[in-house]
């Protein structure tokens, strides 16, 4: 890992509050690791078999959400955003398939027939020469 991952992480998962301490260290090493190495597996992005464990329990944690993750993604957006004359907001809503995970729990029906998954909504900001800055907003839900 490079120091400007760790860098990186610190500036965009330092605001992350779970309500424990001991995590948001601990998301920072996590995900300054899979930025080095964006298309590795955890196991392999965090080289060995206690700092796997770790990222696990992070993972593992019910105080670490995808809400939590989220919205510290977005605090370092809006300090992104802030100076900025003009922003542009896209945004999409999407459907994720879990159908090949059958043990999944929580899904709903995004199609038609029995296509079970996810829709997750997403705003992007971006400067107006194309640049992203970062998520904004992002919500997850099943169709009941």
């Amino acid at each position: 890992m490079q120091p400007v991952d760790l860098l990186w992480a610190t500036q965009e998962c330092g605001g992350a509050e779970f309500g424990d301490k001991r995590l948001t260290p601990r998301f920072i090493k996590v995900a300054a690791a899979l930025a080095a190495q964006p298309t590795a597996s955890i196991p392999l992005a965090l080289q060995g078999w206690g700092e796997t464990k770790g990222g696990y329990r992070l993972f593992d944690n019910p105080k670490v959400t995808p809400n939590k993750i989220i919205a510290a993604h977005a605090k370092a957006t809006v300090r992104r955003v802030q100076g900025q004359n003009i922003i542009l907001v896209a945004q999409d809503t999407m459907a994720v398939s879990f159908n090949s995970h059958d043990d999944t729990q929580g899904l709903g029906p995004i199609g038609p027939e029995s296509s079970r998954g996810l829709f997750v909504h997403s705003c992007l900001a971006g400067r107006i020469d194309g640049t992203p800055l970062g998520l904004l907003h992002q919500k997850m839900w099943a169709r009941t």
